[in-house]
């Protein structure tokens, strides 16, 4: 299950609540008309928290048997150290507010931004619970002065602290177990029916360390004055292992929840569980009850400093998410001490985002400050690709001189169509990662001129920085309409984050490939790169790259008459825009389902559409969707009623200078035609038309320039005079011949079909095949086969490679003539191969293959090249890459076909 992190998070996990029945109606939660704070006070491990939890559960069923509208409720956990403005922040994120006002307010002045933060709070935490677990007078006193703005809010706070509470409505004392309750909840957790009688004043937690260990109690245990004597008996029972960790949880700044797995604690848990001294609070979380945490450090603590414990948790939590960030922007992976990597996906670390912002509050000093900012800057991509814009704010807020979150915020600006923000978060960064966010910027805002110029020339390394620059080149080039220069790019884009590890840009550059084949036509060719953008995305928790392939879904099923589908399509897709705030996603779905629309008739439709299409692209300040949506409404009959011919001259040159004005040759080019078939006189018709041929020439546009000389035929006076290009070897060839026919026969009356300008029309495809040698007859192939079953992490594989020639080659008829060869192996993920380089004979036989031990270091995809060269003389012969997916050790690996790779650097 996928945590949303723009829905409140509940209570704790039910773990079988007992007793406290009076003072459960005593606390009974009503239905208010001004905000209302609750104080539970009362000692360390008397049950405060499983108290409140369970009047909030009981609260929410009561609404729910009554069919009332359900309340939200949201529980944060604090402990010592609380960051005022983030648990702000995070309430707004988890009540679904808006992300533009505080994102736009986060760049202006620290008054402004209070001011904003204040006045979204009052306008958007009304009516729901807010518990907030475990928080001290003066933190929560800086909360309330804020949450006490929020109409018909209920706060319900949990704390040691007696007094110093100032705005509380109530305060209650929350006692021990009454003897009959604690008799039961040990008899729950023993699973003994036996008559136990415990000590009066027993807090639960250590009833329930007496359930677990009621083999090893003495007989008068549960009657003991001192009853910590039960927690000393049970860390007694416990291993070094364990005993280190609890040793590392007590010194914690922070007694929030933890996350084993996200921490690199993992074989300790289910012993300190059975033995109840730490406690699963949900899914994979858990915490250490309080008489656990203080008995440790008073009896057995090591000494560590809380400074030191939060500086190295920081550190682990960070190496968590700098692997996670690595499969979203590329980043090498870094080797740490604390093992083979953990990498997340993002869905994954939404459920400890919260723990890790704590552990950057809590890490200060000299030490801890460097180790928080660099957590920092490995949060940021992922919060950005979560699209969670209240907690990257609380983020930027915090480190504002960290460029790393400055620019993850710049892309979720960018995403959410806040251009002028985004641009503004880039200003003074001069590194290669700004290049290509400015470039971006520049491209939603639909100046594809200026996010050509913002990339500067095409790069000449083959680096990380070059796949992203290449993939918004790419992009920008699509829109232009260059669709063979685009597809250059963005297949060598593709491979270059394939070989970088960065499943998120090769995702995106699957997606602009199939928009580049969407407009050459080839829509068999753009159906799989959708499905294979979508996996991709979907990998690595990109909702917003799926949303967007969603919406190229929609224009593709238009292309092939299947409008049920398409309309569906769209709309989930137009709902999933909105979700994530993309305002610029919503319009060009709106676009391409009111071309469906158009198509097949249905002009109102087709107006409403664009008409929506054109109040997003405003918003989002995207010039390209406008001026589409303009040509594309100006092609549309006049609407029922009205005399006028339509759009006028005026109005197609408007929007021809709209084209010219942010670059777009494909849309200026269409937009010129449209106005040769409109003006009088055919020497200035001549003109246009002339200019037009440029731009499509420029597009190696075929079928373009076919339609120039369909229009020049007619506006010269004899249709018979059109000669189209020879030869005419391109997709949808046939059905462009009818329609210029169509055209011709009609004397130009009928119009240029709209769908004309939906395909830039070249030559049969072949560009798009893989390069091959250039050479004909026999080949050889290169083969790894995988010798043992299911690889896991940190267990030796064994792979093979031959080098097997085809029959007739020279090498399969004569294998003694065959020369030696060398295959040296090079893991491009975190793994190990041994040896380094291995001789081979080329030939089908297994024996002379080359034998490579393999050591992956991390479960997920690993990549491995291998590189055939003569012995020789070192000649390389060919690089090949394959794939092998290590999974977890109770679930069996694959491995990809191995494909051939250009060689680096030759």
């Amino acid at each position: 299950m996928e945590r949303d992190l723009r829905k409140p998070t509940g209570p704790p996990d039910d773990d079988g609540f007992v007793g406290r029945e009076r003072e459960l109606r005593d606390l009974r939660i009503q239905e208010l008309t001004s905000p209302y704070v609750l104080v539970l006070h009362g000692p360390a491990g008397v049950g405060k928290s499983a108290l409140a939890a369970e009047a909030v559960r009981r609260y929410v069923e009561e609404r729910e048997r009554s069919g009332s509208h359900p309340v939200p409720v949201h529980w944060l956990s604090l402990g010592d150290t609380v960051d005022v403005e983030g648990v702000l922040l995070r309430l707004l994120a988890e009540s679904g507010a808006p992300r533009g006002p505080v994102l736009r307010a986060a760049l202006g002045p620290d008054r402004k931004f209070g001011r904003t933060l204040r006045n979204e709070c009052g306008s958007r935490l009304g009516e729901r619970v807010v518990v907030l677990d475990d928080v001290r007078p003066a933190a929560a006193r800086r909360l309330l002065s804020v949450l006490r703005l929020c109409d018909r809010l209920t706060v319900i706070i949990t704390s040691r602290r007696k007094r110093g509470w100032r705005h509380a409505d109530r305060l209650y004392e929350v006692g021990p177990l009454e003897p009959r309750d604690a008799a039961a909840l040990f008899s729950a957790v023993s699973g003994s029916s036996a008559e136990v009688t415990p000590a009066a004043g027993m807090h639960p937690q250590l009833v329930r360390i007496a359930g677990a260990l009621v083999r090893e109690l003495p007989p008068h245990a549960l009657v003991e004055e001192r009853p910590d004597v039960l927690v000393l008996l049970a860390l007694q029972q416990c291993t070094p292992q364990e005993l280190h960790l609890l040793d590392t949880l007590a010194a914690r700044p922070s007694r929030i929840p933890f996350g084993l797995r996200s921490l690199h604690w993992d074989g300790e848990l289910d012993g300190l569980l059975s033995k109840q001294l730490v406690r699963r609070w949900r899914k994979d979380e858990f915490f250490l009850p309080a008489p656990v945490g203080d008995a440790v450090r008073r009896y057995m603590s090591s000494g560590r400093s809380s400074a030191v414990v939060a500086s190295d948790m920081a550190e682990a939590a960070g190496q968590t998410a700098h692997d996670t960030a690595a499969r979203l922007d590329g980043r090498p992976e870094r080797v740490s001490d604390h093992g083979p990597s953990t990498a997340l996906t993002p869905a994954e670390l939404a459920w400890h985002i919260d723990e890790f912002m704590t552990l950057m509050t809590d890490a200060r000093g000299p030490r801890g400050m460097p180790r928080a900012g660099q957590l920092a800057a490995a949060l940021a991509p992922t919060l950005a690709v979560l699209r969670d814009a209240h907690r990257l704010v609380a983020l930027h807020r915090r480190m504002k001189k960290r460029r790393e979150v400055h620019r993850a915020l710049c892309s979720l600006a960018r995403g959410l169509g806040l251009l002028t923000e985004a641009q503004a978060l880039l200003d003074g960064d001069t590194s290669p990662y700004a290049v290509h966010e400015r470039a971006a910027n520049h491209q939603h805002r639909g100046h594809l001129d200026d996010a050509l110029a913002a990339l500067g020339p095409e790069p000449e390394t083959e680096d990380l920085h070059a796949a992203w620059n290449l993939l918004v080149r790419g992009a920008v080039l699509c829109d232009q309409g260059k669709v063979l220069e685009a597809t250059r790019h963005l297949q060598l884009s593709a491979h270059l984050h394939r070989m970088f590890d960065c499943p998120r840009g090769r995702g995106w550059a699957l997606l602009h490939l199939a928009r580049v084949s969407l407009l050459r036509g080839l829509t068999t060719e753009a159906g799989r790169q959708l499905a294979q953008a979508e996996r991709t995305l979907r990998s690595v928790g990109d909702v917003r790259g799926q949303n967007w392939v969603a919406t190229e879904r929609v224009r593709l099923q238009g292309q092939l008459g299947a409008g049920t589908p398409a309309r569906d399509t769209a709309e989930e897709a137009i709902a999933a825009h909105k979700s994530a705030g993309d305002l610029r996603g919503v319009g060009w779905t709106h676009l391409w389902l009111g071309r469906l629309e158009a198509a097949s008739g249905r002009v109102h439709k087709a107006r409403w559409q664009w008409a929506h299409a054109d109040e997003y692209f405003a918003l989002c300040q995207d010039a390209l969707g406008h001026a589409w949506t303009q040509h594309r409404t100006a092609l549309l009959p006049p609407p029922d009623g009205y005399r006028s011919p339509g759009v006028g001259v005026e109005e197609w040159l408007d929007i021809h200078r709209e084209f010219v004005e942010i670059g777009c040759t494909h849309g200026r080019a269409w937009t010129l035609v449209e106005l040769a078939a409109r003006v009088p006189g055919a020497e200035l018709s001549a003109a246009f038309l002339s200019t037009a041929d440029t731009d499509f020439e420029l597009l190696d546009d075929s079928g373009g320039r076919s339609w120039v000389r369909a229009v020049q035929a007619v506006h010269g006076g004899d249709p018979h005079r059109f000669a189209p290009l020879d030869p005419v070897d391109m997709p949808w060839a046939d059905q462009l011949t009818l329609e210029i026919s169509a055209f011709l026969d009609a004397g130009g009356d009928r119009g240029i079909p709209a769908r004309a300008r939906d395909l830039v029309l070249t030559s049969s495809g072949d560009d798009l095949a893989e390069a091959g040698p250039g050479l004909r007859g026999p080949r050889c192939r290169v083969r790894i086969t995988l010798l043992d079953e299911s690889p896991t992490a940190g267990t030796t594989s064994r792979l093979l490679v031959r080098v097997s020639p085809q029959d007739g080659h020279p090498w399969a008829v004569d294998a003694e003539a065959a020369p030696w060869l060398t295959a040296t192996a090079l893991p491009l993920t975190r793994a190990s191969l041994e040896p380094a380089s291995a001789l081979l004979r080329p030939s089908r036989l297994a024996e002379h293959g080359a034998e490579f031990d393999f050591v992956p270091h991390r479960t997920g995809t690993h990549r491995i090249r291998f590189t055939i060269a003569l012995e020789r003389t070192g000649t390389v012969l060919q690089q090949v890459e394959t794939e092998l997916d290590i999974l977890d050790n109770d679930e069996p690996g694959s491995r990809g076909a191995p494909h051939a790779v250009t060689p680096r650097g030759r």
